[in-house]
């Protein structure tokens, strides 16, 4: 199959996403997702997204429903899918796979959108007043920060350090091209739940992986579903 899709709506909002970057670059992804502004779904772009992502539906599999990213992924890394859009965590599994990037596959930040959408994880300890306690807590935290950690961490999982003293020549392809897109102006634009509500960011979804899911829905239906939803999440 040309397009291994993992059957989970996170994932199917997240290529939904990719494809609006594509469409319409920054500006509109930013127009929809950040500001809420309603006449973006009406624009050439938001409606040309639309269609191509209804249009990727006919490039995946009938084995797509409920199916994991780590099995989509395995699609790809045994040559019985063209490519998967996932996120940096998916490294590891061609990692593991004694596969090598820029040698044994190829990657691409998004459909060609020059943005790359970033997420981000925090180690958050609980409060103790057990001395033992708050010294392991300092030693992980330590370890995790530390230049050694940083670079042994993320080149195994594929994401972008958080220092920038980090040496990064020691990255794969891969996460060289995410370095760089991080480090340009107007590279990265944050995850939808950065700038939404939980209320709104779960609407959406829905709507999405609903549009998805029913080849019966034309685009049109479902932008009109999004309008609605829209005004009736503000934030």
């Amino acid at each position: 199959m040309p397009f291994a899709q993992t059957g989970i709506a996170f994932f199917e909002e997240f290529v939904f996403n990719e494809v609006l970057l594509a469409s319409g670059g920054l500006p509109l992804y930013q127009q929809f997702i950040r500001d809420h502004d309603g006449a973006a779904i009406d624009s050439p772009e938001f409606v040309a997204a639309t269609e191509a992502y209804a249009r990727l539906r006919g490039y995946t599999d009938p084995g797509m429903p409920g199916r994991n990213w780590t099995d989509t992924a395995n699609l790809v890394i045994n040559g019985d899918a063209g490519f998967i859009l996932n996120g940096d965590w998916a490294n590891a599994a061609f990692t593991s796979a004694g596969l090598v990037a820029g040698t044994d596959y190829e990657c691409n930040i998004g459909f060609a959108s020059h943005v790359m959408v970033m997420g981000s994880d925090a180690l958050v300890f609980p409060t103790s007043g057990d001395a033992e306690l708050m010294q392991a807590q300092d030693l992980l935290a330590a370890t995790a920060i530390s230049l050694e950690g940083q670079i042994n961490f993320n080149s195994v999982k594929g994401s972008v350090p958080v220092r920038t003293d980090v040496d990064t020549s020691a990255l794969n392809s891969c996460l060289a091209k995410a370095v760089a897109f991080v480090g340009t102006e107007g590279g990265a634009t944050p995850w939808p739940s950065y700038y939404n509500s939980p209320e709104r960011n779960l609407a959406v979804r829905d709507l999405i992986t609903g549009f998805w899911n029913t080849p019966s829905m034309t685009a049109e239906q479902f932008r009109a579903q999004l309008k609605s939803t829209n005004a009736q999440y503000p934030n």
